[in-house]
This record gives C-alpha cells, sequence and structure tokens, in this order.
C-alpha cells in the first residue's frame, strides 16, 4: 500500500497596504502584532486614559 506525499499548506502573503496602516489612539495597546497579523494591529485591546 502506498502512502500518499503529504504536504504542508503554502499560504501566501499580501504586500501591506496603505489602509491597513491605521493608528491607535495613544495609549493604547494593540491586541494584535503588527508583525504576525498586520491588518489587525489597529485594534486596541487596553488603553490608559
Amino acid at each position: 500500500m502506498k502512502k500518499a506525499p503529504v504536504q504542508t499548506p503554502v499560504r501566501e502573503l499580501r504586500p501591506v497596504r496603505e489602509s491597513d496602516k491605521r493608528q491607535i489612539m495613544d495609549g493604547c495597546e494593540p491586541v494584535f502584532s503588527s508583525v504576525t497579523v498586520p491588518t489587525m494591529a489597529h485594534i486596541a485591546g487596553r488603553c490608559v486614559g
């Protein structure tokens, strides 16, 4: 019985667009890292006000 070759899926990264570079307010920490999830780095998690 032959085994099927195992291939890991390849996720293509798209370039970061200007619209993805939104800023969060001063005193806030992003929920997501700008390195790992750049499209969601503008979402604020904790803010000191």
